[in-house]
């Protein structure tokens, strides 16, 4: 019947029937929905992230004072790579087998990955199922996400960062910083605008009245430092955290 009410408990039950293959007849007969609640219910699950393909391997599980599951600790996943991803590395290396050891020395990997420790549970549930046990789970508020760059060779390994969140202290000390920065490059590009502006108005054709002069604006279009980013790793960090860094640690004297 369309507009029928059907607690999550049921629903989770669907969805997982299905998952595991059962018959659409058969999993409409044991829990008692229609066919397209069905449906959408697991065409919502999978919007939701739900994959019944990924494995996942629970490595530590406790309970907590009253008994209830606790959230999960440690949660692994199988490698996320797509049949695309893994025959374009194929066929790159496929392209290479002939180079011989010395020159496949030569090439330098990268890889970056992106995650996140912690965060919150999330639980499939409605409002009138906010006080059933079963879908009960203790939530982490807070979330720490963190970016891992590294890079190696065939028979070397170069160096790995993991970035760290950036603190309020460190944005107020690169605002200092860039400011700095900027009231040295103002007069050079400035010097820089004045010269190549007046070149194009010198081209202007004869017989015209030439419009308004333009004016020196100190912004970004004419190559101020301005952090935009509202978080996570942009040209700042990239350039002063880490590049600068090796580089000054890799010049010898």
């Amino acid at each position: 019947m369309k507009g029928t009410y059907h607690p999550v408990s049921v629903r989770a039950q669907a969805v997982a029937l299905m998952a595991h293959g059962i018959d659409i007849n058969e999993v409409m007969a044991d829990t008692g929905m229609s066919r397209t609640a069905i449906l959408f219910w697991v065409k919502k699950a999978k919007e939701r992230g739900f994959n019944p393909n990924i494995n996942r391997h629970v490595l530590w599980m406790t309970k907590d004072c009253a008994g209830r599951e606790k959230s999960v600790e440690f949660l692994g996943y199988e490698a996320g790579l797509t049949d695309e991803m893994k025959k374009k590395r194929l066929d790159f290396y496929l392209k290479l087998q002939d180079w011989g050891l010395e020159k496949l020395k030569d090439i330098i990997s990268t890889g970056i990955v992106l995650g996140h420790r912690r965060g919150s549970q999330k639980v499939w549930r409605t409002f009138a199922d906010v006080s059933n046990p079963t879908v009960i789970r203790r939530h982490w508020k807070g979330v720490t996400e963190f970016m891992v760059w590294a890079c190696f060779t065939y028979d070397k390994e170069g160096p790995i960062y993991i970035w760290k969140t950036e603190t309020a202290q460190d944005k107020k000390l690169a605002d200092i910083e860039i400011a700095k920065l900027n009231e040295e490059l103002e007069p050079i590009k400035k010097t820089e605008w004045e010269l190549n502006t007046g070149l194009t108005r010198v081209q202007l054709r004869s017989g015209k009245t030439p419009g308004r002069v333009p004016q020196w604006r100190w912004n970004k279009k004419n190559r101020k430092l301005v952090r935009e980013s509202k978080g996570g790793i942009d040209w700042w960090r990239y350039q002063k955290v880490e590049l600068f860094k090796y580089l000054a640690d890799s010049i010898t004297y």
